[in-house]
């Protein structure tokens, strides 16, 4: 049974730090919203080709910038998230890992990933959007009951967000 949870949870640790290689942000205010519709409107790319979950945004100079922070964070949190993995299998299999220390272990990987979130010296609204879907999905992560299942939609919402940023800016913008 111990052996079934600790597998069960590590395979979740691992979902939850590859989908949250991608996302992160707070939803804009209003007045913010009606500045990008307009200058979405000016953008190159027409909303026709913009899949439907993707927002758009205008072009800036720190798009580069801002795209290397996450993907910066993303690389970090992939990296804890291994060595957490690679350190509980090492408990199991030394018949030392507990329900108490996976436990522990989840918090500490939740607190991390908003740390990490909070830090990100972000300058663009669409980055500061991906940051808070991010930072949206791990705090719902930091506040759920251990019977509650997770709402994986703003993780998945930002990677989708980014991965559509990142190779529109390549193709706009080869020198990024």
């Amino acid at each position: 049974m111990m052996q079934c949870f600790s597998r069960s949870l590590l395979l979740a640790f691992m979902l939850a730090g590859s989908l949250s290689l991608a996302a992160c942000q707070k939803q804009p205010e209003q007045s913010s919203s009606a500045t990008t519709a307009s200058s979405a409107a000016t953008h190159t790319v027409s909303e026709a080709t913009i899949p439907q979950n993707i927002r758009p945004f205008a072009t800036t100079p720190d798009d580069a910038h801002d795209i290397q922070q996450l993907d910066n964070f993303n690389r970090a949190f992939h990296d804890m998230t291994q060595d957490m993995r690679t350190e509980l299998e090492q408990l199991k299999q030394q018949n030392q890992l507990t329900a108490e220390f996976v436990q522990q272990r989840k918090h500490d990987q939740i607190h991390s990933a908003l740390n990490m979130l909070k830090d990100l010296d972000l300058k663009t609204e669409q980055g500061r959007y991906i940051q808070g879907m991010m930072y949206d999905y791990w705090d719902q992560r930091q506040h759920q009951k251990a019977t509650e299942k997770v709402d994986k939609t703003p993780v998945i919402q930002a990677t989708q967000q980014l991965e559509y940023w990142k190779s529109h800016t390549k193709t706009t913008n080869p020198a990024s």
